[in-house]
């Protein structure tokens, strides 16, 4: 199941030599495309972190994946982003909205997080969060 420690752990499997990972928090992964506001794409939950490449890393579990502990993670160069957007929500969450070229393709990624995460133990939450709208923030197109 995915939890803190397992993403910890793929997130330093995904890094480079001499490359650090900080600034993980939790979210949640919301879904794009044609099918966004149907049951056949719903809300995932997952982490997301930066690194000092300026990568950012993420993780998430599909509904039915997150039972059957799958998840699927992958890597973006910040800098490459041809959208970068960061907003506020009305309810105090930040809305993390971009777009990156992967092998000739554009691929959405768009997730949510708080500054505090209920019926959770992660302390670190509002911390790391910070530091990820730092650098995200620097980079917004």
């Amino acid at each position: 199941m995915l939890n803190i420690d397992t993403a910890e752990s793929a997130f330093r499997d995904m890094l480079y030599p001499g490359e650090s990972c900080s600034g993980i928090i939790y979210c949640v992964f919301k879904p794009t495309g044609f099918f966004a506001g149907t049951t056949f794409n719903r809300i995932n939950p997952g982490y997301a972190a930066v690194t000092s490449e300026e990568r950012l890393l993420t993780i998430q579990t599909s509904s039915t994946g997150y039972f059957l502990g799958k998840s699927s993670s992958a890597a973006y160069k910040i800098d490459s982003a041809e959208k970068l957007k960061v907003r506020k929500n009305i309810f105090g969450q930040y809305v993390f909205d971009c777009v990156f070229p992967v092998n000739g393709k554009k691929v959405k990624v768009k997730f949510q997080a708080a500054k505090k995460v209920l019926g959770s133990e992660y302390s670190m939450q509002e911390e790391n969060l910070e530091e990820i709208l730092s650098v995200l923030t620097r980079y917004e197109i």
